[in-house]
């Protein structure tokens, strides 16, 4: 996969301190190491020079370690198998009191992101009964919605009926339904001749990738 093209959804948080761990999906998250205390700047509370801050941690999936990474404010790790995002989203500023010999506590804010995956949500509305006579027709609108957390790409819908075609197309091509949007389509049938109650079926069948 391209990490690129992945989308996120939400996950959790936690602020850790050293041997601290955030858990979440069966992965674990381990503070292991920050940068080392400091002198401070005489006669202020203030490390003598700026700390570039980072944090060394130990990434965990099911109890087995499968990565150790270091982090910046604002870096993130995405583990092998695209299916988490572990965000080093703050640190204690670079002149933090945290940073010096008298008073080192650093932590570390961290997010843990799963990774967004899209849903199909597909309603067919028409009437449940039609009335067999001449020049009458039968309106089907499809609704093929994405209420999931990432966009979903090249996206096949097809409908199928025993009825035929008036107007519309039964086979239709999308090259993405972004996350939280829709496509419609509107599908004109002829009502058959009958002189008897008749039953006939319309599906759908909509398929694609994330």
């Amino acid at each position: 996969y391209e990490s690129s093209q992945l989308q996120w959804d939400t996950g959790t948080s936690g602020t850790l301190k050293r041997e601290g761990v955030i858990s979440y999906m069966g992965y674990s998250v381990k503070a292991t190491a920050f940068n080392g205390p400091v002198e401070s700047e005489k006669y202020k509370n203030i490390p003598i020079e700026p700390v570039e801050a980072f944090v060394g941690l130990n990434i965990s999936k099911n109890g087995t370690l499968i990565n150790k990474t270091m982090l910046g404010r604002g870096e993130s790790y995405i583990s092998p198998d695209g299916e988490l995002k572990v965000t080093a989203v703050d640190l204690p500023a670079s002149l933090g009191k945290e940073w010096l010999y008298e008073s080192y506590d650093p932590w570390v804010k961290l997010d843990l992101s799963p990774r967004g995956k899209p849903r199909f949500d597909v309603s067919v509305n028409m009437d449940d009964e039609y009335i067999s006579a001449p020049n009458t027709e039968i309106v089907v609108k499809v609704i093929v919605k994405n209420p999931g957390t990432a966009d979903m790409i090249n996206v096949d819908l097809l409908v199928g009926t025993e009825l035929t075609l008036l107007r519309g197309n039964l086979k239709c091509h999308y090259d993405k339904i972004v996350k939280g949007g829709q496509v419609s389509e509107t599908i004109t049938l002829s009502t058959p001749r009958i002189t008897d109650p008749t039953k006939y079926d319309t599906y759908t069948n909509v398929s694609g990738y994330d």
